[in-house]
């Protein structure tokens, strides 16, 4: 029922943006009188089922549709434009219009989102959607992007889906992250979770995880499990850990730069797309988690582990409030609370 409510929630933004777009071509913003306009939309993800793919290929043809053509997603994936700490980069320079990245690795340009790299600040999959259709929450999360003043606009928030730890060695309980050289995003929440959870902390790249594993670097890291699997990260890591840590909001992002080359009903459209792509984005993650477990489970000398999580989220909840209080956001870490 909640996922219910859910989807009518998001229904009727998309519905009120689709009478935006109506009253802007009335006023004559008619994008058939618009010149032809080309998006260049960067993501890590490499083709395939990955959720940062995909969106981008819906993104990509709900724009030709609505536009008629006039606006053009063209689609840079594996990583060719950088990783997504430099896709954001990009979005600011401009050599990038458009992305989708996870919120940690925003949280370089806008800190306020390490909140969420907060282990268990999430329960499941409703809980998150009941989160994102929380209309003050989306509110919140557009003005602290706006007010960085670095060119960058927050267009939809999706999910990634749950995150599980990787390694070398197995981790079958809390006690044996004890020690653990444990890749982390590059951000100090990321850090100061793991180190709590027991872990040895090194921030990296996710492009250098394979090569810091194999050269025994690091131990282990923690991602969702698309992206272990499409990179083939089980090669070095061949203890798949159900910790379910984490679930990891995905952010989609236009540069101010890009917006201004559209049109006011071209705005509406991106914006109304968005919305559409990020709520589709959690049905399908929800939907494709459990296979992708499924095929690195039948890799050569793989070990899916499942743990209990309730001792790893015990030792890191207290740690939200005081994580939301030295963010500033406390209000937010409110309204998660209150979907839950």
């Amino acid at each position: 029922m909640r996922t219910n409510e859910w989807k009518i929630q998001s229904l009727k933004l998309v519905r009120s943006l689709g009478v935006v777009v109506a009253m802007l071509v009335a006023a004559g913003w008619a994008p058939a009188l618009a010149q032809p306009v080309t998006l260049k939309f960067a993501t890590e993800a490499t083709p395939g089922d990955h959720l940062h793919y995909v969106a981008a290929e819906w993104l990509r043809d709900s724009m030709a549709r609505a536009s008629n053509g006039q606006v053009k997603v063209e689609i840079f994936h594996s990583g060719t434009l950088g990783n997504e700490p430099d896709l954001v980069d990009g979005l600011r320079i401009g050599s990038v219009d458009a992305t989708i990245v996870v919120l940690g690795n925003l949280s370089t340009v806008v800190p306020e989102f390490s909140l969420f790299s907060a282990s268990y600040l999430f329960s499941g999959y409703d809980h998150v959607r009941r989160t994102l259709a929380t209309p003050k929450f989306v509110q919140r999360m557009d003005e602290i992007t706006a007010s960085k003043n670095v060119g960058l606009r927050l267009l939809g928030t999706s999910v990634l889906g749950p995150r599980f730890v990787f390694a070398a060695r197995p981790v079958r309980s809390l006690a044996d992250l004890s020690g653990l050289k444990m890749r982390v995003i590059p951000n100090p929440v990321e850090t100061q979770i793991w180190t709590a959870l027991g872990a040895i902390t090194t921030p990296m790249p996710s492009t250098e995880i394979y090569g810091a594993m194999q050269a025994r670097v690091i131990d282990g890291a923690e991602g969702s499990i698309p992206y272990i699997h499409q990179q083939k990260l089980y090669e070095v890591g061949r203890y798949i850990v159900l910790t379910r840590h984490q679930f990891a909001l995905s952010a989609i992002l236009v540069s101010q730069r890009a917006l201004n080359r559209l049109t006011p009903a071209q705005r509406a459209m991106l914006s109304e797309a968005a919305v559409a792509v990020a709520s589709r984005g959690i049905d399908h993650t929800e939907a494709s988690v459990d296979q992708y477990i499924q095929l690195v489970s039948k890799q050569p000398r793989v070990e899916v582990i499942t743990v209990d999580t309730h001792k790893f989220s015990e030792r890191v909840a207290p740690l939200h409030a005081e994580i939301a209080a030295r963010l500033g956001v406390s209000d937010i870490l409110n309204m998660v609370e209150a979907a839950r």
